[in-house]
């Protein structure tokens, strides 16, 4: 779990707090014809299409789409910031 001044959250604890997020197959980044790659809104490491060893390519996205996290930021602040995760099942 991450600690109150994890430098991670860089001010976003209010915006982040108590969103539902999905986390699957299904929600793999792809690209578009704008961009190749997107952000974990807190760490900044990179999710990108590809199937690269060292890239990330799966992760939790906000229902709205509006945010990426990791596969570690979501387990780091998950309780911390009361999120959810919801299933399509």
């Amino acid at each position: 779990m991450a600690d109150t001044k994890d430098k991670r959250l860089r001010d976003q604890e209010n915006s982040l707090r108590g969103l539902s997020w999905v986390y699957g197959l299904n929600h793999r980044f792809a690209s578009n014809p704008h961009w190749d790659n997107n952000h974990c809104t807190l760490c900044r490491e990179s999710f990108k299409a590809d199937e690269a060893d060292d890239t990330r390519n799966e992760g939790y996205t906000s229902l709205g789409g509006q945010h990426w996290v990791c596969k570690r930021c979501f387990h780091d602040f998950k309780d911390k910031l009361g999120w959810t995760v919801h299933n399509w099942d």
